[in-house]
């Protein structure tokens, strides 16, 4: 993909096919989690209540030892 798109839009082609790459990649490491794990794409995407609940915790941790 750079091949084709840094000659032809620069270094706004090589920021393009870097974020395909990530996302590509990305993709491949969830599909590769939901597969080990049993889960679904939903109970791994969604953000549920309990989630938010752990980051409020840890950044009362944090404040604590300021």
């Amino acid at each position: 993909m750079n091949l084709w798109l840094i000659p032809r839009w620069g270094i706004s082609g090589a920021a393009f096919a870097s974020t395909v790459a990530y996302i590509m990649g990305t993709l491949v490491i969830i599909s590769i989690f939901v597969k080990i794990s049993h889960k679904s794409w939903g109970e791994i995407l969604i953000i549920k209540k309990i989630d938010l609940q752990d980051y409020k915790n840890i950044l009362y941790k944090i404040k604590e030892k300021e």
